[in-house]
């Protein structure tokens, strides 16, 4: 019976130990994924020729669920860029602290409950000068590395 408790108590030891190391594992790979998210800069644009100054973070969130600026009536509406998906997906999480598939349901349910128009998406920097160009108080994020390829813009603040 002594040796059947003494077995069992090394074999819990050991279970715990290797329940530390899961745990251990885990936490270091979210500070991997997290690390490697943050290490592209992300910044909100709009035309060069807008209005807006500066621009709060609930007005963005506003803005990219279709609904009208409150304090910021010079803001127009948001753009989702597309051309990097992982950029949209750290932008739903840090900015709108949504999933992309709740995301997505919250806007067509907004299309359907009222009627309101859908937010534009662009695949492209080229497609998104180009929107700027023609709709100067529209707002988007975009990697401070993809600056350079677009024109007719100005930064209004880094998202992260």
């Amino acid at each position: 019976m002594k040796i059947i408790l003494t077995t069992l108590s090394g074999l819990v030891s050991n279970i715990r130990n290797i329940a530390s190391l899961v745990v251990f594992v885990f936490v270091l790979s979210i500070s991997i994924s997290y690390a490697s998210q943050s290490d592209t800069a992300v910044v909100l644009v709009t035309g060069s020729k807008s209005d807006i100054t500066s621009i709060s973070i609930i007005e963005v969130r506003r803005l990219y669920l279709g609904l009208p600026p409150v304090s910021n009536r010079e803001a127009g509406k948001a753009v989702i860029n597309m051309t990097d998906s992982d950029i949209f997906n750290v932008f739903l999480k840090n900015i709108m602290h949504m999933t992309e598939y709740r995301y997505r349901r919250r806007l067509v349910k907004r299309v359907f409950r009222y009627g309101s128009s859908q937010i534009k998406e662009v695949n492209s920097i080229e497609e998104l000068s180009d929107h700027f160009a023609s709709n100067k108080n529209d707002i988007a994020f975009v990697k401070v590395s993809s600056l350079d390829r677009l024109d007719n813009i100005k930064v209004l603040t880094r998202l992260w």
